[in-house]
């Protein structure tokens, strides 16, 4: 497997690996029987065996500890343990190729035995978890560079030219890309070139907003509140039937269908409106799956970015009517540093043996505020074929 995150959180040289690499432990398998209902195990055994591995090694003179969890586990007794997440395997072998992904995804948690390690190693300390100041880096000639720069598309070059057309589509604020005002020829073909060649470069969204993902959470760590806003959007491809693996996005009163995509996205502010970033973007790709799961999907995804964050830093999610059903809530149960907020759409029972509805509850309670909010009349549309 790929060990990227663990060699970038060591830092250190490939003659320092060659001289070092007995020092680190890996932990492949920590398997507990599920038949065995002892509170808080897993962790006790855990620490006990930290304890005594520097004397059971004293020969190797271990120094880090490296578990790996896999994607049907969450690691709770390795946190209870104060291991620090750093990452993801790439989910390939050694000698795959670069885009290839021949084995399961694992998390790549990290534990010190001794914390003066890097000085006697003499390995410079990084920053496991850095920070990012909300507002820094976010100028006009350096904030593509800042989201995109790292993206691994497999080539630099395609990183660049990442960077050159979040750059290029930003200063044409929505207009096609031939509407640019250099108009230079080699640009546009090299903009077109990277999204129809998309699939045989192995470039996906989720790479693409990869580098982005890391700078809006390094700009959470430094909050003390973060909302996490999730919502849908339509984007409507109605003028280009001939596109395939379309939904139907909706009808007009003559039940005319609008082939599009829905898309669910995951915006993060601080609690005075702030933007920090988006978290995700994503859209209905498996047969049978609904737009409950697809919110269920955000919040895990929500709760995995809080793993990484202080623990005096709060997250919430928040999300629209849609939202409010059981399977959710159910779901935020799993959450260890999410909680939830959900605009009501159902007239829920709040107490059984007195029949209280939240409804009649709210309207019996103190006004928070109010706020008075100018709408304009719509304009009266006529019915399209």
């Amino acid at each position: 497997m790929c060990l990227h995150e663990r060699e970038r959180w060591i830092f250190w040289s490939q003659k320092h690996r060659g001289a070092q690499l007995h020092r680190v432990v890996n932990l492949s398998q920590f398997p507990i029987r599920p038949d065995i209902g002892c509170k808080s195990l897993a962790s006790y055994v855990l620490s006990r065996v930290l304890r005594r591995l520097p004397r059971d090694f004293r020969q190797l003179d271990p120094y880090v500890v490296v578990p790996f969890v896999g994607p049907d586990q969450t690691g709770t007794c390795f946190k209870a343990a104060n291991f620090l997440y750093s990452g993801e395997t790439k989910g390939r072998r050694r000698h795959a190729p670069p885009n290839a992904c021949t084995r399961s995804k694992k998390k790549v948690l990290i534990y010190e035995l001794d914390p003066r390690w890097r000085a006697i190693l003499g390995v410079p300390h990084v920053e496991l978890r850095p920070r990012l100041e909300a507002g820094r880096g976010l100028n006009a000639d350096q904030w593509a560079d800042q989201a995109f720069a790292d993206a691994e598309l497999g080539d630099r070059c395609r990183s660049r030219r990442l960077v050159l057309i979040a750059y290029l589509l930003s200063t044409l604020m929505g207009k096609p890309a031939p509407a640019s005002p250099n108009r230079d020829p080699k640009a546009r073909a090299a903009y077109y070139r990277f999204l129809e060649k998309a699939d045989e470069f192995g470039i996906t969204p989720t790479k693409v907003l990869a580098p982005h993902r890391e700078r809006t959470i390094e700009r959470m760590r430094t909050q003390q509140t973060v909302l996490c806003i999730q919502d849908g959007t339509d984007i409507s491809y109605s003028t280009r039937p001939e596109y395939k693996d379309l939904e139907v996005i909706g009808r007009n009163q003559t039940t005319c269908e609008a082939k599009g995509v829905h898309l669910y996205a995951t915006l993060a502010i601080n609690d005075e409106g702030l933007p920090l970033g988006v978290l995700r973007c994503a859209y209905r790709k498996k047969e049978g799956q609904t737009k409950t799961d697809q919110w269920i999907d955000g919040l895990l995804d929500i709760d995995e970015a809080a793993q990484t964050l202080p623990r005096k830093t709060r997250v919430l999610s928040v999300m629209d009517r849609e939202a409010d059903a059981y399977a959710i809530f159910a779901a935020q149960q799993r959450c260890t540093r999410t909680d939830i907020l959900v605009r009501a759409k159902h007239d829920r029972t709040l107490k059984r043996k007195d029949q209280v509805k939240l409804f009649m509850a709210m309207r019996k309670g103190p006004a928070a505020g109010h706020m008075h909010m100018s709408i304009s009349r719509l304009s009266h549309r006529a019915k399209s074929g």
